[in-house]
């Protein structure tokens, strides 16, 4: 289910993808989250979306509970696309990325980043992936204490391989680019809240995902 809200520049996605009155009890008085995007002009037609997913469907089971998180989603994003996933809390946004990022595997369906069918990863190649391709900014921000931001920024290059001098000059250009440069040496405790987020936007952008 899509709603152009711009023809130009922007769409709106409902996060229920398929799902009408008609369907399952369980959804019909659940809310929902919608994606909202921007398309730089210049860039409307993709012809090979960077994130594709095709009727995916999520579901966790427990002893005597099943909850149906995702069910049939379908969402492309092109390169250049900035898309954020918005919706009450327990709509299936943390859902969604994780299983578009392989971090949760879909019980049915299809995701592909950048043409590449993630489901036919191994676990070892998928975390290769994810270390060398995606970038994840978390809400709790996982920075490490005993670290100061430009060792959290650059420990993700060192652990896929970067030499050493090229993690640090890396962590420092991504560090000033979200105007840290001066706070490098500082842990996290010596951060404000905004800062160590800013670091984590910073340690996200290291990989050039």
């Amino acid at each position: 289910m899509t709603r152009y809200d711009s023809p130009e520049s922007s769409k709106r996605i409902n996060l229920q993808g398929k799902l009408d009155a008609a369907e399952s009890r369980a959804y019909q008085n659940r809310p929902y989250a919608n994606t909202f995007r921007s398309t730089p002009l210049n860039s409307l037609q993709v012809a090979e979306p960077i994130v594709q997913a095709t009727d995916v469907t999520k579901i966790y089971k427990s002893r005597d509970l099943e909850v149906t998180a995702l069910d049939g989603i379908s969402l492309e994003v092109g390169k250049g696309e900035m898309v954020s996933v918005m919706g009450p809390s327990g709509c299936g946004k943390t859902t969604l990325l994780n299983c578009l990022s392989g971090l949760d595997q879909v019980d049915n369906g299809d995701i592909r980043i950048g043409g590449q069918v993630i489901a036919d990863l191994s676990d070892n190649a998928l975390s290769e992936y994810r270390a060398k391709s995606m970038g994840f900014i978390f809400q709790s921000y996982n920075l490490l204490p005993v670290l100061t931001a430009r060792e959290n920024v650059e420990l993700p290059l060192v652990l896929t391989g970067v030499r050493q001098s090229t993690a640090q000059k890396t962590a420092m250009e991504k560090l000033a680019l979200v105007g840290l440069a001066d706070q490098a040496a500082h842990r996290p405790m010596e951060l404000s809240g905004g800062q160590q987020q800013r670091v984590t936007i910073a340690r996200a952008l290291a990989n050039d995902p």
